[in-house]
């Protein structure tokens, strides 16, 4: 038996794992703060990391923060000096993160939101205006997902109208429907949540839900003394649930902007209860889930190799203004020594021993500089796994464009799988509203992400599968052949409109398709005498071929 000094046992607050072991004075301070509009330990941490992702997708707002962090003053610099390079460092912002963002959208959702076949008409029109705001499913998920890349995770709230009549008759015939809302990272204040079942429509789940929320927000309204001018109130609206298995109470503080502007009242009626008792909070991850409702932004270090690049490209560009504007020196002139300009920016001087010129600093560190800002530029490349480095070879090259292809797949299909559990489960809970008329419903989000059409060998081998050996039926033939993208650029093509058009249910078979096409009766009659059948008439002339049909 060993023996092991205690020394070398780690407990379980021996491991400064982030989020999970808080000092207890940053305990404290949090549990003394009573403002509603205060963030949670949770939420500051979250909203802390995302930092430098806002510098690169707002630089226009943001960049004035971020110079004195990333472009700081050299040692004995004047601070004249250091206004005019912070000016030029201004111009120095390439947005590579915002870049790499649009791509990785783009290929995640370069299919779009697959709707059902079979869509009820309320569900139609709901993603045709999935916000209220003319947004579609498809345009309103690239906005979303957008949101939980930049944030690491984004809320999707299933909302509804907030009226003074709760019979849901009454709501029907005001033509009320369900509406869906992005909800930034930043706006999220407070999120608590706990295990149980949560049941709707009569679809019982058990799983995590939403107890209590606090988001900001704001209301716009008209000024009550200027028709021309708009108030915008700063509010924090909170959902949570009094008793167990009672509706959803929303209250919406505002902010009081004319007295005390730290100060947050809830006015007489701001409070409200939904006809549901669950809160229809949705969080979407845009990267690695750390627990519910946290997660680490999935291109996070892309935007700090970004403002990495942004400070070095400041330094090369002081560095290329210091060397196109050289300084003047002089050297053996005395204080009495009369000096003389002449044309060309010359000097002369009756001292024969004075020599003018003008210095300027090396290149060598712009070189030097360049080669780093390659470096970082690669760097970014290969986090983001949709670029390769240039300079390799063709097999190098087709080699590594394979691994990164293999590698943003997964990352991709991760992210899209639980965008598209954002949504169904967003839609299920939407469907608790109107149960009558939006019946429990879900999307799929292709994962091909890469294009690849079908070719002539493929298609002829998916014709011999649904023609010679009818392994498969029409429907699934011509699905088969629309996942392969051989339909692209048809406006409006769709499966079942095709086969509705056809009169068939796409469970069909080729020979039972091509027998109930064919004719009751096909056979034609001739009369075949003897002489006709020789091709002589009577007269022993050639006779002209007959052919009749029997009279019915």
């Amino acid at each position: 038996m060993i023996d092991v000094p205690n020394s070398i046992i780690l407990a379980a607050d021996d491991l400064p794992i982030p989020f999970d072991r808080r000092e207890p004075e940053t305990e404290r301070v949090y549990a003394e703060v009573t403002d509603v509009d205060a963030y949670s330990i949770d939420q500051a941490e979250q909203v802390a990391r995302i930092l430098p992702i806002r510098f690169c997708t707002l630089p226009e707002f943001y960049l004035d923060e971020a110079i004195d962090g990333y472009i700081p003053k050299d040692y004995q610099e004047n601070e004249g000096s250091y206004n005019v390079r912070k000016t030029r460092a201004m111009t120095c912002f390439e947005p590579f993160y915002s870049h790499y963002v649009d791509i990785i959208v783009g290929t995640a959702l370069r299919k779009g939101v697959i709707l059902p076949q079979d869509l009820p008409e309320e569900w139609d029109r709901f993603f045709k205006n999935v916000n209220l705001e003319g947004k579609s499913i498809t345009s309103f998920a690239k906005t979303l997902f957008t949101e939980a890349i930049n944030g690491g995770i984004a809320g999707l709230m299933a909302d509804y109208p907030r009226v003074a009549e709760t019979d849901k008759n009454s709501q029907r015939r005001m033509n009320l429907r369900p509406y869906f809302t992005i909800i930034k990272v930043d706006d999220i204040l407070d999120c608590r949540h706990t295990s149980g079942p949560v049941t709707i429509n009569g679809i019982t789940s058990f799983e995590t839900r939403v107890t209590y929320l606090r988001i900001k927000s704001e209301i716009r309204r008209a000024n009550a003394t200027n028709e021309h001018y708009e108030e915008v109130v700063p509010t924090v609206v909170v959902y949570d649930i009094p008793e167990e298995g009672s509706n959803v109470r929303v209250r919406v503080y505002e902010k009081n902007v004319s007295g005390h502007p730290h100060e947050y009242f809830l006015p007489p009626d701001g409070e409200s209860f939904l006809s549901i008792d669950y809160i229809p909070f949705v969080p979407c991850y845009g990267g690695k889930e750390e627990a519910f409702c946290r997660a680490r932004p999935l291109l996070f270090d892309i935007a700090r190799l970004n403002l990495h690049h942004w400070a070095t490209s400041a330094d090369l560009a002081e560095t290329i203004h210091l060397n196109s504007s050289p300084l003047l020196t002089a050297t053996g002139v005395r204080p009495d020594d009369e000096i003389y300009a002449g044309s060309g920016r010359s000097l002369f001087s009756q001292n024969e021993n004075a020599r003018f010129g003008m210095v300027s600093p090396g290149m060598d560190g712009a070189e030097t500089t360049l080669k780093e800002l390659a470096r970082i530029e690669s760097a970014m490349d290969r986090l983001a796994a949709i670029a390769i480095a240039p300079g390799k070879s063709q097999v190098e090259s087709g080699f590594a464009k394979l691994l990164d292809r293999s590698q943003s797949d997964s990352q991709l299909a991760v992210l899209v799988g639980s965008l598209q559990d954002c949504f169904n489960r967003a839609l299920w809970y939407a469907s608790g509203y109107r149960s009558d008329s939006y019946p429990p419903i879900e999307v799929v989000i292709s994962k091909n992400f890469i294009p690849a059409k079908l070719h002539s060998q493929q298609v002829m081998a998916l014709g011999s599968l649904y023609k010679d050996a009818e392994a498969i039926p029409i429907g699934t033939f011509l699905e088969m052949l629309e996942a392969g993208e051989m339909f692209e650029g048809v406006h409006g093509f769709n499966v079942k409109a095709m086969l509705d058009k056809m009169g068939l249910s796409g469970s069909e078979r080729r020979s039972e398709i091509v027998k109930a096409m064919e004719p009751e009766n096909t056979r034609l009659y001739v009369q075949n005498t003897m002489e006709e059948a020789s091709g002589m008439s009577l007269e022993g002339e050639p006779s002209e071929p007959s052919v009749e049909t029997p009279e019915a």
